[in-house]
């Protein structure tokens, strides 16, 4: 009698992988559009959403006016206008993929971008 319902649970949860994959491609096409070397987002919580404080490059460390974390400021990376420019750009798809992802990351901080998404 179950089964019916396992194969539309199924089919429900690869279609939420799915869609949350092409949403974090668009996320990374549009991020890489601003920033090539991205490779992550760091990531605060803020009432039931993310705020996105910085852009990282493979190393971790914020691109170049990538971040609007005030541990940041006075340094190559402070654009705290830039940052919220891309969270214009962006900010609905992350939200979007912060609601239909099935996985649960290691490090909520952190957001990798899809890998080999280049920009375009």
């Amino acid at each position: 009698m179950n089964r019916p319902t396992a194969v539309l649970d199924q089919l429900v949860d690869d279609s939420r992988r799915h869609l949350a994959d092409l949403l974090l491609r668009r996320i990374t096409t549009r991020v890489r559009a601003w920033y090539p070397n991205a490779a992550a987002l760091r990531l605060a919580a803020a009432d039931y959403d993310w705020e996105i404080t910085a852009v990282l490059d493979a190393a971790a460390t914020p691109v170049p006016a990538g971040s609007r974390d005030p541990a940041d400021e006075d340094t190559p990376a402070w654009s705290e206008v830039a940052v919220d420019d891309l969270v214009d750009a962006i900010g609905e798809d992350l939200w979007r993929y912060a609601a239909v992802r099935l996985d649960v990351p290691t490090d909520e901080t952190v957001l990798p971008l899809a890998a080999g998404q280049a920009s375009q």
